[in-house]
């Protein structure tokens, strides 16, 4: 069956959400999209548990039930032009990726999370100055630091680990290590094709 999410919310606030239940509206959605995203300082995720609280007090009456109502992260990215006001340099995308991934990882009520986008892009191709650095590999597909991290993480690779595996394309969702949430990039995306797409780790 569908369903129906409100959002994506973006002040970083539980008055919408209480309003809802006070209309007692609670019937009418399914879901919470949030804008966590708090730029170079990563995703708000006191405020994703505060909303999160909110749910479970308004849970069903079956009180071992977990939030009746999903949280997803409707999208996250930092880009990596450091002359913007948000950008930052490629390894701290990377280290806020792999945060990112590691705090979603620990909350079971967040089910989805999308990053932006997968390769960074022109929003008119003939401008080179309306370039969207935001994706995880570069225009020329070129995968980031950013890109690794969110492979490793989405795979459950840590630095101890011993495993070989082949890579998958990083369209629809793949499962975070711990919990039932995806860690998504766009369908439409288009997979980087490198030398590096078979790889071994020891």
């Amino acid at each position: 069956s569908l369903k129906v999410a409100v959002g994506g919310l973006s002040k970083k606030d539980s008055e919408f959400l209480e309003g809802l239940y006070n209309a007692k509206a609670d019937n009418s959605f399914d879901a919470i999209s949030l804008h966590a995203s708090k730029g170079k300082n990563g995703i708000a995720f006191e405020w994703v548990d505060r909303l999160s609280s909110i749910l479970y007090l308004h849970r069903g009456k079956d009180k071992d039930k977990p939030n009746e109502k999903d949280i997803w992260i409707s999208d996250y990215y930092w880009p990596t032009q450091t002359t913007l006001s948000d950008g930052v340099n490629p390894m701290h995308q990377a280290r806020l990726i792999r945060e990112t991934l590691d705090g979603l990882a620990e909350r079971l009520h967040v089910k989805l999370a999308f990053y932006g986008a997968l390769t960074d892009y022109r929003r008119q191709e003939s401008d080179s100055k309306s370039l969207d650095s935001s994706g995880l590999c570069g225009v020329n597909l070129m995968p980031k630091p950013g890109y690794y991290a969110f492979r490793d993480a989405a795979f459950g690779i840590t630095d101890t680990a011993a495993l070989k595996y082949n890579l998958t394309p990083l369209t629809g969702g793949l499962p975070l290590p711990g919990n039932n949430a995806c860690a998504c990039a766009p369908p439409s995306a288009t997979r980087p094709r490198s030398s590096s797409e078979r790889t071994r780790r020891s």
